[in-house]
């Protein structure tokens, strides 16, 4: 688990909050992910284990392939938008800092 959130940034860089709300939907969408690629690798090994043809089990082989790509992309897509999210908060909160200190003179 990450460091925790300063409440304070997220009253002050409103451009935080796209990245949680996307980083939730993300989140789900990896669990969905995990949950598939366990019930697709149950399949298979209970397939092979009870003797299941080769050829009846390449399908399945293809959906685990599939959702560990799927896997990744998320991953990918969770971690540039947490990269797109800090840059973003970062510039609010450097551009509040300046008009603060142009305020104070």
């Amino acid at each position: 688990m990450g460091p925790p959130i300063d409440r304070r940034l997220l009253r002050y860089a409103s451009a935080s909050r796209w990245f949680f709300a996307l980083s939730a939907l993300v989140t789900a969408a990896q669990t969905a992910v995990i949950i598939a690629f366990a019930a697709v690798l149950t399949h298979l090994l209970t397939g092979a284990i009870g003797g299941m043809p080769v050829g009846a089990l390449w399908p399945w082989l293809g959906a685990a392939t599939v959702i560990v790509l799927v896997r990744g992309a998320l991953t990918v897509a969770s971690d540039a938008a947490g990269a797109m999210g800090a840059a973003r908060a970062q510039v609010q909160l450097r551009a509040a800092l300046t008009a603060a200190l142009r305020r104070l003179g």
